[in-house]
Formats: C-alpha cells, sequence, structure tokens
C-alpha cells in the first residue's frame, strides 16, 4: 500500500510539472501568483522568477512605470530663473542677445538695429544615469529592493536641470557670459550688475541698492531698459533662505542698532531657495523682461528610460551576468542676458 501512494505522488509531482508552461506570462507576478497557487508561498520562494525575455521585459515595463511616476511627482525650480530654449542640433546660437530695439521718433528713413559682433553658443551635452541588477537578485526574487532606487532616478532625471542652471548662477562671478566679461561683473556696457555686500533689507541695505542698480540698467542704446513695475525674484542658499523670507514677509525688521524699523521691502520679489546655490553668502536678484530671463536651458532630447531587457541576446548580460537599465537626455544650460540678473557674493559683511 505504502508503493503505491509513493507512485501516486510521483505522478501528481510529474503532472504539476507538465503543466506549469501553461501559467508562463509576460507579467512576472503573474507568473508568481500560478507558482503560489500551485506549490504555495514557499515553492514561489524557492523557485523565484525564470529568466525569460517576456518576464525580464515585464519588469522593465514595471519599472518604468514608477520612473515616470517619480519623475511626474518631482517638482523643479529651473523655469523660475531660467528661459527654455528648444535645440534641434549640436548646438544654439545667440547672436541676438547683443540686441536691443527701442522705439524712437521716427524722422526720415526707418532704422534697422543691427546684431552686435557677439558670437555666443550653447552646445548640448549628453548626461546619463544608469542601474546594473546582478541576475541572481531577479532569479532569487528579491528585485523589489530595486523599486526605491527607480524612484530617485526618476526624480534625479526630473532636477537635473536645476543641477546644471544653478550650478552656472552660481559660476556667474568667474564664468564669462555673451559679451565675454564674467556674468556679474562691474564693467557691463549696461552697467555693473555685481555687489559683494552681505544682504540686507534694512533701509540704505545692499537688498535697496541692488534694486537700484538694476533699475538703472540700460540697453544697449542707453536707454532704461525696465519700466520700474517688473517683479523680482530673489534667489539664495539654505543659509539665507530664514532672512529672505523675513525681509520678504515682515513688517519690521530688525537693524544693527537692535531696534527695528518697517519694513519697506515686504512683497517686492518672489523667493527660490535652492540647496545648489553654492556658497552660504551668495545672493542673486532676477528681473524678467518680456518673458526672458538671465540664464538659458537648452533642451535638445528630453529624458528616456532606456533598458537592454533580452537575456537571451544581450552581450552585456552575457558578459556580466547583470541586467541594466537608466536614463539619458541631451541639454545644456547657458548664460542669457546679464542686465536682467544682479548678483552679490555677500563676503562683506
Amino acid at each position: 500500500m505504502e508503493e503505491e501512494m509513493k507512485k501516486v505522488i510521483l505522478v501528481l509531482m510529474l503532472s504539476l510539472v507538465a503543466v506549469m508552461p501553461i501559467f508562463a506570462s509576460s507579467a512576472p507576478v503573474a507568473q508568481h501568483s500560478a507558482w503560489s497557487l500551485l506549490l504555495g508561498p514557499l515553492g514561489m520562494i524557492a523557485v523565484g522568477m525564470v529568466l525569460s525575455p517576456a518576464n525580464i521585459a515585464g519588469l522593465y515595463t514595471a519599472w518604468k512605470t514608477v520612473f515616470n511616476q517619480a519623475m511626474s511627482a518631482a517638482v523643479p525650480q529651473y523655469n523660475k530663473v531660467a528661459m527654455v530654449v528648444p535645440s534641434t542640433g549640436k548646438k544654439n546660437g545667440y547672436a541676438w542677445l547683443g540686441a536691443w530695439p527701442k522705439m524712437r521718433e521716427w524722422i526720415g528713413d526707418r532704422e534697422f538695429h543691427k546684431l552686435e559682433a557677439f558670437n555666443y553658443e550653447i552646445e548640448n551635452k549628453k548626461w546619463e544615469t544608469g542601474v546594473s541588477i546582478p541576475e541572481e537578485d531577479i532569479e532569487d526574487d528579491i528585485w523589489q529592493v530595486y523599486e526605491p532606487l527607480t524612484k530617485a532616478m526618476g526624480v534625479v532625471a526630473k532636477l537635473h536641470p536645476d543641477d546644471i542652471v544653478f550650478d552656472l548662477m552660481s559660476n556667474g562671478f568667474t564664468l564669462k557670459g555673451y559679451d565675454d566679461k564674467t556674468f556679474f561683473a562691474t564693467d557691463h556696457k549696461s552697467g555693473s550688475n555685481k555687489g559683494t555686500a552681505a544682504l540686507s533689507f534694512a533701509v540704505g541695505g545692499s537688498y535697496g541698492l541692488a534694486k537700484a542698480a538694476m533699475g538703472r540698467i540700460k540697453d544697449s542704446q542707453g536707454n532704461p531698459l525696465f519700466s520700474g513695475a517688473e517683479r523680482d525674484i530673489l534667489v539664495v542658499g539654505p543659509e539665507l533662505q530664514e532672512k529672505a523670507q523675513n525681509g520678504l514677509n515682515a513688517d519690521f525688521i530688525s537693524v544693527s542698532s537692535g531696534s527695528t524699523q518697517n519694513n519697506v521691502w515686504k512683497n517686492s520679489a518672489d523667493l527660490v531657495m535652492s540647496p545648489r546655490i553654492k556658497s552660504a553668502t551668495a545672493w542673486i536678484l532676477i528681473r524678467p523682461f518680456a518673458g526672458l530671463m538671465p540664464f538659458i536651458y537648452q533642451t535638445r532630447r528630453p529624458v528616456r528610460f532606456v533598458t537592454k531587457n533580452d537575456p537571451q541576446s544581450s552581450d552585456y548580460t552575457f558578459l556580466t551576468g547583470k541586467y541594466s537599465f537608466g536614463a539619458d537626455c541631451r541639454d545644456n544650460a547657458g548664460y542669457g542676458l546679464h542686465q536682467l540678473a544682479y548678483g552679490s557674493t555677500g563676503a562683506n559683511g
């Protein structure tokens, strides 16, 4: 009787093995569900995922969904301080940065403003990030631990323009703009857009002096550029956030004598705080003009999620025993009109 029972059990086990291919699915979760129903939880853990092209493709699809959801939820700030310019080639030229058309009394023939001899170009760069996953982690059913990493990759990809735009802003005291002078400089043809004073909202302080300096900025023909009704943007790093928020929102501010005074600069600008501002003391005032911004974010190809998902044809998988996925894009940042920004190193406090 015992021998007969063993034969019955053996037949049942062979039958289970025979029907397993019926439950194969392009979705890894469905594959696991079939094994779980037949073998129970312990059987699913023991079996893990079959490394078939369909299952790997399904796994990558799930990761891509997580990546895209994380990208959608992330909130960048580059579009508050930079104008977005599409690119259709290797680089863009910005000769127009030196031209400022201005109305004049029409006497005689119409005058046409010529572009000044500025040959400023921004060349697109290629950026990437990627992850390699050992095939053992997929076989052993621990691929779920990579989901947080995939989310992080999506956030990093969405904030990539912040990285290059605010890095450019921070380096504006040393890197040159379209007129071959440092972006923040005292000797621009249009006037100085650079200071060294610490941020101060007191009457006669550096914030008010910066606003006055920007108000006197001239176009290429020596005429006042702004109307005086523009809305400014103040950019600071984490160390100056409290002072900036207080200076733009409080009714009263403290002064050096220990007393307080009316805050004449309340609600005079929008605040952008970016941890990508490298200096703890630097602050930048931006004045948008007719849709133009002092910084340029140039985009050639948006972020895309890329994979190598066929375990039977991928040379990378064959050689390394790993599966890979990542993201890449083509873009760059550059300096626009220095007339629209004032930067202070804040070094003289």
